[in-house]
């Protein structure tokens, strides 16, 4: 058994159809597989990409950048979730997803992440978690980072 990297690659139109645009293995998901597997699509006439969504892996996100030159990125939720609750201990992780969520709810930017929609008291338990990183876990609840090129 070999382990390999199975990667899929996602779009949806202007209609808001859905459609996988492409599926490789690899060896490893560094940036010189990302990026060929990019240049794959592209070549076979993807065009028009307006954003990308991925995981924070920096290989991906400089292929991204290298081939779809000006395409603005953001962070995957689901990732940008499981990354924060890896963090939190196994008792708080409830509290904390639900604070991601209503902040994954709001109409837009100002509404998620300026206000938070944060009690004192959510505030308070965040300060004093323990968690597995020397940054306060508040701090990780930021919403994902959302990059213009």
């Amino acid at each position: 058994m070999v382990s390999q990297a199975v990667v899929g690659a996602f779009g949806a139109a202007a209609d808001r159809r859905r459609e996988v645009l492409d599926v490789d293995v690899g060896d490893s998901e560094n940036e010189g597989f990302w990026t060929a597997f990019l240049r794959s699509m592209k070549t076979r006439g993807l065009d028009g990409v307006k954003l990308a969504i991925s995981d924070a892996h920096a290989g991906l996100k400089k292929a991204i950048a290298t081939v779809f030159q000006g395409v603005s990125w953001q962070r995957c939720r689901m990732h940008f979730m499981r990354n924060v609750l890896s963090i939190v201990p196994k008792g708080s992780q409830g509290m904390v997803g639900s604070i991601i969520r209503t902040a994954f709810a709001q109409p837009d930017e100002w509404e998620a992440g300026d206000r938070r929609y944060l009690s004192e008291a959510s505030m308070t338990e965040l300060k004093t978690m323990n968690t597995t990183t020397t940054a306060p876990v508040e701090e990780g609840i930021l919403l994902p980072e959302f990059t213009a090129a």
